[in-house]
């Protein structure tokens, strides 16, 4: 029995009869009905639970379909390319919504519409824009409307024209209604299942897309282009309008309102980052704008948001837009956008072609900026206010941090100073303040850093969050803030305060995949990646740069992946891919200059060439780049880094032969790295000078210096700090013939370095090793608690009184080294006093 939502009363009255006639016996009797055709008074409606009472009755109820159900349809019926059915797929999907009805008559209209056709047995698929509501469909819903008063159909129309949810205070403002006859007209609405109530109750929505479509083509064009103006002029009035509804409104009733409310929908998108939408919205005000005849000075500032908007996606369309607003800039005579736009396209270059180029280009926008006269400064301050924000580019910090990018840190400081100094900055806005206020004290905060004036540089970041803090911003910029105190002040010098170090990472950390969460980036978090390298996480830090250089944006991961990559390479004998990361920033080698480019990631690449030269033994070309490095030193005034400079020179000196020049390098190295203190780079400079200590027969110097390396080492927690170091021992009690001391620094350091997989170290100690006599037979094999000779040695200085470190000192072991020998003893005395082992030692005459 089909259809009997149209069975009359007689005919409903049968059914039930049969149902509770035939119930024993083995017949089925199915009935169709479409619950949309049913309301509250239709007799099936109050028919259905008898039956399932009397007659034990199953309803089942068809559910609308999945996409995966209208993706096997259309692949099973019609032979489209798979671009092409995925396309339809979604088509269906969208403007079907499930409804196997719905769905059918949208093939169909597309067949007849020729939109869809098979050609030799090949199906292929047009453009699906425009396609018309199925003809079938239009006359289901018009069935409907006629059972519906002249004024629900008008307001139907109206509402169509509204969109799919409709306020009820919309509704009546623009249908010019009473609430009373709003409400009566919903409920036929409602009855006739065209429309249902919103969750939140305050309004009312079309059940189904197609269903307003079809309404609102049946709205005659002139009709609708009032309506529509009615709907924005309405929308608009409200107190915090939703600008993307607006400008729809205005757009559709060809209103020129429409480019203003697209620009500050596309203003929204940016402010959350939502790239994608405002680019779109930006376009298609730019696309009205130009229908409109908005003229050269609206039209640039829209494009100048434009060239942001596509340069910060990657899209190379920006260059299109560049050019329509440098032709416009060229000519216009509002020297404000003259200014602004010269600014921006110095930032543009800086990014893209010439660092010094764009800075000079962002300079002369400054400068433009400065000369305005007073009533063209005020609108450049509300314009800043109004949308230069969203860019993240207020001019002059901006300028400012470049100056800090390149290295310029002495005239970025000055402009940072100078901007503090003056009173509100010309800044009424809140955020905008603390925005600019961030940027200040960052740039602050790198220069003291660079200059090693740690507690200034400390200082000035936690300003700079604060500032941010009260912006309410967080995501990419805030991350970067605690990425740079940790590179820039936690591990040049505070590598030994591991809890500041991971405070620090895990706020970077933390911070930065949340900014990645939210721009629905697949890519890694890389701002640990130095912190992993100095504690022994070679594996997990590798996979996290090369997963990171898959996904490059325009401007790269830059120092927070290439710079540690390339150094963990050559400590791992890749050497194919630290010199890739070397040319990625040095493109022009030895003729790079300072100040063209990013000054951190070039100055540690710069090191990183030289140093590989020197590990080619390519004295030459190691010279040459260490001279670059000492030029890079000198163009920042940068105290940052000058001691691992003089440790590499006294290197390339030991190298020469120069023995003399090589000591006076690292001494120095040792007073940059004291003043202000710098763990790592401290126990660098001990090292290398205990190795001339050691090649000088001047043995105690020597060990005093290796101890205070290891020391070190383990402070910093830097394992293959420790390794450099052990090699170091190693290679001093070769030298003094301490075989057994020799082979325990061995043996540790290539443990270490066979979890690394640090080839190079490795090397070195299995060279090392070789040069070692082989074993003696120990003279009393039969020491007490199977205790080894080294051990013994050990007991009986701890049976005089002598601490670990004065007995380190006495064998030229490190202390760690005591301690490990120490708790072996006390393993093999089953004891974990000094006093039981003492009394062992005396007992068995070992004192």
């Amino acid at each position: 029995l089909d259809d009997m939502h149209w069975a009359d009363v007689g005919s409903l009255e049968l059914l039930r009869f049969l149902a509770r006639s035939l119930s024993p016996t083995r017949l089925l009797v199915l009935a169709t009905y479409r619950t949309d055709e049913l309301t509250r008074h239709h007799p099936l409606y109050q028919l259905l639970p008898v039956l399932v009472r009397e007659s034990s009755a199953v309803r089942l109820a068809l559910r609308p379909l999945e996409m995966g159900d209208t993706d096997a349809l259309v692949r099973g019926r019609y032979a489209l390319p798979d671009v092409d059915a995925c396309r339809l797929v979604t088509y269906l999907d969208e403007r079907g919504e499930g409804n196997p009805f719905f769905i059918g008559e949208l093939i169909l209209t597309l067949i007849e519409e020729r939109v869809m056709r098979i050609d030799d047995n090949r199906w292929t698929l047009g453009d699906l824009a425009g396609v018309k509501v199925p003809t079938l469909l239009r006359q289901v819903i018009d069935g409907r409307l006629a059972r519906l008063s002249a004024d629900t159909q008008t307001l139907l129309a109206v509402a169509a024209v509204i969109g799919q949810e409709v306020p009820f205070d919309l509704g009546a403002a623009v249908s010019g209604g009473d609430e009373a006859t709003l409400f009566e007209t919903v409920e036929q609405a409602t009855t006739a299942h065209l429309v249902d109530s919103t969750a939140d109750g305050v309004g009312y929505r079309f059940v189904h897309a197609l269903i307003r479509e079809a309404l609102y083509e049946g709205v005659l064009p002139l009709r609708r282009r009032v309506l529509h103006r009615q709907v924005g002029e309405t929308l608009a009035a409200l107190a915090a309008p939703d600008p993307d509804a607006v400008a729809y409104q205005f757009r559709q009733a060809g209103d020129a309102r429409a480019v203003g409310w697209l620009i500050q929908a596309g203003d929204r998108a940016w402010r959350v980052r939502a790239l994608s939408t405002a680019g779109q919205r930006y376009q298609g005000a730019l696309l009205l704008a130009e229908q409109v005849s908005v003229d050269d000075a609206g039209r640039g500032w829209l494009l100048y948001r434009l060239i942001y908007v596509e340069f910060w996606r990657s899209s190379d369309a920006y260059r299109e837009y560049l050019d329509a607003a440098s032709a416009i800039a060229a000519v216009t005579p509002d020297p404000v956008f003259a200014a602004a736009f010269l600014f921006l396209q110095g930032f543009i270059h800086f990014h893209t072609t010439t660092v010094r180029e764009g800075l000079r280009g962002m300079e002369a926008g400054v400068a433009a900026m400065d000369a305005l006269m007073p009533h063209d400064r005020d609108r450049l301050d509300t314009l800043i206010r109004e949308y230069i924000i969203n860019t993240g580019n207020i001019p002059r910090t901006t300028l400012m941090l470049h100056l800090v990018i390149v290295g310029r840190f002495i005239d970025a400081m000055a402009m940072a100073t100078w901007m503090l100094d003056q009173t509100g900055m010309d800044l009424d806005d809140a955020p905008l303040k603390s925005i600019a206020y961030s940027d200040l004290h960052t740039a602050l905060a790198q220069g003291y850093a660079h200059f090693g004036r740690v507690r200034d540089a400390q200082i000035a970041f936690a300003r700079s969050r604060d500032a941010y803090r009260n912006a309410k911003i967080e995501g990419r910029m805030v991350a970067f803030d605690a990425f740079r105190e940790l590179t820039l002040v936690a591990l040049p010098y505070q590598a030994d305060d591991i809890e500041q170090r991971c405070l620090l990472a895990n706020r970077a950390d933390e911070l930065y995949r949340r900014y990645l969460v939210e721009a629905g980036s697949a890519a890694p978090s890389t701002l640990t990646l130095s912190l992993l390298i100095v504690e022994g996480e070679w594996d997990t830090a590798w996979a996290i740069a090369e997963a990171a250089l898959s996904r490059e944006s325009r401007l790269g991961p830059d120092m927070v992946t290439r710079v540690p990559l390339g150094w963990l390479a050559r400590e791992r004998g890749e050497l194919a891919v630290a010199w890739e990361q070397v040319g990625s920033f040095l493109p022009a080698g030895t003729a790079t200059e300072p100040g063209s480019g990013s000054y951190t990631s070039s100055i540690s690449m710069v090191l990183l060439a030289a140093t590989l030269y020197l590990d080619a033994d390519d004295l030459p070309n190691a010279e040459t780049w260490l001279n670059l490095y000492d030029r890079f030193l000198a163009f920042s005034g940068a105290v940052l880094g000058r001691s691992e400079g003089e440790a590499a020179w006294s290197r390339y000196w030991r190298c020469v032969g120069d023995t003399e020049r090589a000591r006076e390098h690292v001494e120095r190295a040792l007073v940059y790295a004291s003043e202000p203190r710098q763990p790592l780079a401290l126990l660098a400079a001990h090292r290398v000078l205990g190795g001339l200590e050691s090649e000088a027969a001047r043995y105690g110097e020597a060990t005093h210096h290796i101890n205070k390396s290891l020391s070190l080492a383990d402070a910093c927690e830097a394992p293959y700090e420790r390794v450099l170091t052990l090699l170091a021992q190693a290679d001093l009690r070769a030298i003094t013939e301490d075989t057994e001391a020799a082979r325990t620094a061995l043996d540790e350091a290539k443990s270490i370095c066979e979890r690394l997989a640090a080839k190079p170290a490795l090397a070195r100690a299995d060279a090392l090793a070789t040069r070692l006599p082989a074993p003696i037979p120990a003279r009393h094999p039969n020491y007490p608690a199977s205790l080894t000779a080294r051990e013994v040695d050990v007991l009986r200085l701890v049976a005089t009184g002598l601490s670990n470190a004065e007995i380190a000192e006495r064998l030229f072991l490190s202390e760690r080294t005591v301690e490990q020998h120490l708790r072996s003893v006390y393993n093999k005395l089953g004891s974990s006093s000094r006093t039981a082992a003492t009394r062992f030692a005396v007992e068995h005459h070992l004192t």
